[in-house]
């Protein structure tokens, strides 16, 4: 039994089980790939899940220059269907509870200065009626990885009771115009530019040592403080470590020189709070490919098995820079807050079409980690010069009415506004 089991473990076949859709990206099988993506009686794949060297399936094909427009394709389908699945629990969780009105506020937050006065706020203005959302918002296209964003004025509109296509609405008030939130492959070109021009990172918090320590005030006594009609008891996050790798040798020298006259531009503070990501100008304008990079020099077993290193280097040669960042953090938790945090979590999920940013608070809020009580203040980084803090600042029941604040008719769309399927190009 000892020798068939060592003799698996020397193989690497033990792995092929679990990362099925590396292997296939790595070995640039485009059928399996197919197959794996497509195929409804084959287990569900995790399109986030990293192999033994910390990549996604995405960041393989990145270093490998292959399939990239599949796997974004297949990553917004997954997106939209993990939504999908969920929407009965969600539309019981929310018939469940009376009306109500909440805002979450969203800040973003960096120490290099001049930055630090132009990182963009927001806030969730949450309105709930029955088993519908809607949700208003002015920040919208918020990219962590190079900070850049969009300002506007936007609704999300969530019937789970409305026909399919029509269940999830995202408006943008301004223009007049509306959108259906729906599994589409529209813009990928876009994506491919953008994920091709910029660094690889990836970046995640280990939460594994994990420590939560109520913050001490006068006296050493346990430290609280009200958040709006709230009392909170803060604790200080321990232990947290962020790990950061970059990769930058799929660039080109104008892709390298851009990115620095950005990030030049950030540190001296230029930019205007109401940055958007791109000029309308060159919206049908796409990045020429570099030429191939060289295939590995070893098996898919082998790559497994490696250690990092320059012996389990991918594609072209290797320029990566690794970052291990003793972080800190700040969790508030009530006690006596009239929502639970995965009722919270429900209503937050509905936004993670639109809002990635969310996703990031949702996954540390369900790691099954936390002290017990309602996160209503949670501060952290999630890069290592960036931080986002979030905050329950408002909540209050709400009596439904037909002439008032949450009449019917502010679940709907006006009937003045058009739809435009290609107006929001990021969902």
């Amino acid at each position: 039994m000892a020798d068939s089991a060592k003799t698996t473990s020397d193989t690497g076949a033990w792995l092929d089980e679990h990362f099925p859709l590396h292997k296939a990206v790595f070995q640039n099988d485009i059928s399996r790939i197919t197959e794996i993506l497509t195929e409804t009686r084959l287990p569900k794949i995790d399109l986030d899940q990293r192999d033994t060297h910390g990549n996604t399936a995405l960041h393989l094909a990145a270093m490998l220059g292959n399939i990239v427009g599949l796997l974004l394709s297949s990553h917004k389908k997954q997106s939209h269907r993990s939504l999908t699945s969920k929407l009965p629990e969600i539309q019981n969780h929310l018939a469940s509870l009376n009306d109500f009105y909440m805002e979450i506020h969203w800040e973003f937050q960096t120490w290099i200065p001049l930055l630090s006065r132009v990182m963009p706020s927001d806030t969730f203005k949450v309105y709930k009626r029955d088993s519908k959302l809607r949700v208003d918002f002015t920040l919208t296209d918020f990219n962590e990885s190079i900070i850049s964003w969009t300002r506007g004025d936007m609704s999300l509109l969530f019937d789970p009771s409305a026909p399919k296509s029509y269940q999830t609405l995202l408006l943008n008030n301004k223009d007049e115009v509306y959108q259906r939130v729906r599994d589409k492959n529209r813009h990928l070109n876009d994506e491919i530019d953008l994920l091709m021009a910029c660094d690889i990172i990836s970046s995640h918090i280990s939460t594994r040592p994990i420590r939560f320590v109520r913050a001490k005030g006068w006296f050493m006594n346990d430290k609280s403080y009200n958040i709006g009609e709230y009392k909170a008891d803060l604790f200080h996050i321990k232990e947290l470590c962020l790990i950061t790798r970059k990769r930058r040798e799929h660039l080109s020298q104008e892709d390298l020189r851009k990115n620095r006259e950005l990030n030049k531009a950030f540190s001296d503070g230029k930019l205007p709070l109401d940055d958007t990501s791109s000029d309308d100008d060159d919206k049908d304008q796409h990045r020429p490919s570099l030429s191939p990079p060289p295939k590995p020099e070893f098996s898919w077993a082998e790559y497994l098995r490696l250690p990092d290193g320059p012996d389990s280097h991918l594609g072209r040669p290797k320029e990566e820079k690794t970052t291990n960042t003793e972080i800190k953090g700040m969790l508030a938790l009530c006690q006596d807050f009239p929502l639970t945090t995965d009722q919270l979590l429900d209503i937050l999920e509905v936004l993670e079409p639109v809002k990635p940013t969310v996703k990031k608070f949702r996954a540390f809020c369900s790691s099954g980690r936390l002290p017990p009580g309602f996160p209503i203040q949670l501060e952290i980084p999630i890069f290592a010069t960036l931080t986002m803090k979030i905050t329950v600042q408002l909540f209050r029941w709400q009596q439904s009415s037909e002439d008032g604040e949450f009449s019917n008719e502010m679940f709907k769309v006006p009937s003045h506004f058009r739809e435009d399927p290609e107006h929001f190009n990021n969902i």
